[in-house]
């Protein structure tokens, strides 16, 4: 299988630019067949309005923590590859 997994994120301004939210999807043989958002780090309101978008484009949602261990590392483990590219 050919698989091309995707992320971006969005971070604090501040000099320690924590992560605030990313959204990522994995194509598998050209095929999108996954796709979600992340987060830490954010406010409430951040957080509602992220929620709202989510339920609205029925897109699944995830915690930094849930992501690693649920989505990335066994998309990476899976498909046996990490390309960083800027």
């Amino acid at each position: 299988h050919r698989a091309v997994f995707v992320f971006d994120t969005e971070t604090h301004t501040d000099i320690k630019q924590d992560l605030k939210i990313g959204f990522f999807q994995l194509y598998v043989n050209g095929n999108l067949t996954q796709e979600g958002l992340f987060y830490k780090n954010i406010s409430n309101k951040e957080k509602d309005t992220l929620f709202q978008y989510s339920r609205k484009n029925k897109i699944e949602i995830y915690s930094l923590s849930q992501f690693i261990y649920q989505i990335f590392y066994p998309i990476v483990l899976n498909y046996k590859s990490l390309h960083p590219h800027q």
